[in-house]
């Protein structure tokens, strides 16, 4: 039996349909992704990418770069004064191996980051003669980091042939700083950051990625002059003794790269509004502390009349901090970490969309069905009446 036209109509209408919601599912899977952000105050990523292997793998190159370059360490830091600075290679330069990723298979952090422009870097105000100055002009800092950073990103700027802009934001703490770039909210922290210490009870060296080394300084303990300390050992005595058990640091990372080098009696104070280190100077001078850590110790140099420095033999490799290449994303806040490259949130929506589409179609063709019963006119002639009306009419059915 030929299908009325009216059927034909539907059918044509189901078609459609099916294209519209197939499209519309389309359409929601392709707008998951935003690389939305914004400047200043709360400048994250409006979603979290976790994925930022390439974008370390082309920081290292311009490192490498950097390092390869005559003259380069040396100049950078003479003309910000903070010759101390230790230069530790961990990438040895060769332009041959130190490759940036191709900008067409880029993906996570740095397909983000050339993809807007921007490479949005997370850090802490503080400020140290010749290390850095984050606090006078927070948006142009000075001194020996800052100008790191400028020099790497002015690499990657010429490899990709674009003008990539740092955006940076600002938080209370490094604990903080490290939260944020674990959840990928950011792009990386400034080139300063400790490779030890923790984040969420896990080291840092295996929570994050990390770039190569940029560069170690030697810390230092500054303790008041008539205190009668002139060694490291003095100073662990003092500890033990007392009554002064307390012990400056300006960031959870200091203490945890020192606090095995301290006895148990030690105290640490570490403050929550991130002051400058002459704030934890005056509290080694107010007698609030016995000392205070400083991992950008310059040897040689009296840091006031009142104050001596004690230096630790340690040495702090320093390094810019990545989220890890492939792990999910650690929430720091809910509303401003969604990983936009978790395809489970468009998944959701995409499934949600087709069942609704098979539940129309399904609903129309039904309506239409039910339609052409009650007007005695079914799509489809019932088979079985079919056969019952042909027998009552040749007289071969009972009576």
């Amino acid at each position: 039996m030929m299908m009325s036209s009216s059927f034909m109509c539907v059918l044509t209408f189901l078609m459609m349909m099916s294209s519209f919601c197939v499209l519309t599912s389309a359409a929601a899977e392709e707008t998951t992704t935003t690389y939305d952000v914004r400047d200043g105050a709360g400048g994250e990523y409006d979603a979290g990418i976790t994925t930022s292997g390439e974008l370390s793998q082309a920081v290292d190159a311009a490192i490498a770069e950097l390092m390869g370059t005559k003259g380069w360490f040396h100049d950078l830091r003479n003309t910000t004064g903070y010759k101390h600075a230790l230069e530790v290679v961990t990438c040895t330069p060769d332009k041959n191996m130190w490759l940036y990723p191709p900008e067409k298979t880029a993906t996570g952090s740095l397909k983000r980051v050339l993809t807007t422009g921007k490479l949005v870097v997370a850090g802490v105000k503080w400020s140290a003669p010749g290390a850095a100055d984050y606090r006078t002009n927070p948006d142009a800092p000075t001194g020996f980091w800052p100008k790191y950073l400028e020099a790497i990103v002015d690499k990657i700027s010429k490899a990709y042939k674009k003008n990539i802009r740092v955006v940076r934001i600002y938080y209370q703490t490094s604990g903080v700083v490290v939260d944020k770039v674990q959840a990928g909210v950011v792009d990386m922290s400034e080139p300063y950051y400790y490779i030890s210490g923790f984040v969420n009870n896990k080291p840092r060296i295996e929570a994050l990625d990390y770039s190569c080394i940029t560069a170690a300084t030697e810390g230092a303990f500054y303790v008041r002059k008539d205190k009668n300390m002139n060694t490291f050992d003095d100073l662990y005595e003092k500890l033990v003794a007392g009554p002064l058990h307390t012990v400056g640091f300006i960031g959870q990372g200091n203490y945890d790269s020192m606090s095995d080098k301290l006895p148990s009696s030690a105290v640490p104070y570490i403050p929550n509004d991130n002051p400058d280190s002459s704030a934890l100077n005056q509290r080694v001078i107010d007698n609030l502390d016995l000392a205070v850590y400083v991992s950008e110790f310059n040897p040689g140099a009296d840091v006031t009349d009142l104050l001596m420095a004690i230096p630790t033999g340690v040495v702090s490799p320093r390094v810019i901090l990545f989220p890890q290449q492939g792990a999910e994303a650690k929430s720091v806040d809910e509303s401003k970490t969604r990983n936009s490259d978790d395809k489970s949130g468009g998944g959701i929506i995409v499934g949600l969309v087709i069942v609704a589409c098979v539940a129309l179609l399904l609903g129309v063709l039904l309506t239409f069905v039910v339609v052409r019963e009650r007007k005695g006119a079914p799509i489809f002639m019932p088979l079985l009446d079919s056969v019952s009306t042909n027998k009552a009419f040749h007289g071969e059915g009972g009576l």
